[in-house]
């Protein structure tokens, strides 16, 4: 999600750690926001080896390390706790359990569940632990974990939500901002009809101009000939160096 836009979607919004406590800072909410919804967008990169339901229930828990995962007791009651945090899914619970690797001599979490009506198996490696992924999932725990407390709840208008954790706060705050309204993706402005365009990009009380400016134009030419030329071979190079220093994506 766009920052501007998820900047748009939390005005207005609140989050209470507790029901005692002031909201937090909006300043504090955006900058967790924007922090959550990039991770998710990495993660989705790897939703079909390790699913989106499993990898966004992992903020919430303990992070895991070497050291972890050599003691089969902690991983047993990490994996009890990811199996509890987990949503039932075609009416059978994902079932957690914990396998011998014995290369590493590490307990790796084993997950069997039901995905689009197969029933899977997804492993959890050392190398899952090890990725730039999971660093992502334990950096923002981090943050996040203990913010709520019990009786915490998220606020919209009149309208509010006990939460348990972050993710469930920002997903409840964001479908309510989307409440009653339209969304719409164009390609380009040539395919909006003439009322949209103007209500979008043409009526000066709305719209937004900015001034770009090319400080060099021989680089910039050979960005564009690189991202837009015929050429596949430097615009996946390209992509593979950069793609993980990205920080807004609007797909």
């Amino acid at each position: 999600m766009d920052a501007y836009v998820l900047q748009l979607s939390l005005q207005g919004a609140q989050l209470f750690v507790n029901p005692d406590a002031p909201s937090i800072d909006s300043e504090a909410l955006e900058s967790l926001a924007s922090s959550y919804t990039n991770l998710m967008l990495r993660l989705d990169k790897r939703a079909r080896v390790y699913p989106r339901s499993i990898t966004e229930k992992l903020i919430d828990l303990p992070a895991v390390d070497d050291a972890r995962l050599a003691d089969e007791a902690w991983m047993r009651d990490w994996c009890e706790r990811l199996q509890t945090s987990m949503v039932r899914v075609d009416s059978e619970e994902p079932l957690v359990d914990l396998e011998f690797d014995p290369e590493h001599q590490i307990y790796c979490p084993v997950i069997q569940m039901r995905i689009r009506g197969i029933t899977e198996r997804i492993k959890l490696p050392q190398g899952f632990f090890l990725s730039p992924e999971y660093r992502g999932i334990a950096e923002l725990g981090a943050q996040v974990r203990d913010l709520l407390e019990e009786g915490a709840y998220a606020k919209r208008g009149e309208r509010t939500m006990p939460v348990s954790s972050f993710g469930e706060a920002l997903n409840w705050l964001l479908s309510e901002a989307r409440r009653g309204l339209d969304v719409q993706r164009y390609k380009g402005l040539g395919e909006m009809n003439p009322d949209q365009l103007w209500q979008t990009t043409m009526d000066p009380n709305e719209r937004r101009m900015l001034q770009v400016n090319v400080d060099d134009a021989i680089a910039a030419d050979r960005m564009f000939t690189t991202l837009m030329g015929d050429q596949v071979e430097p615009r996946r190079e390209f992509i593979e160096a950069n793609a993980l220093s990205v920080v807004n994506l609007d797909i």
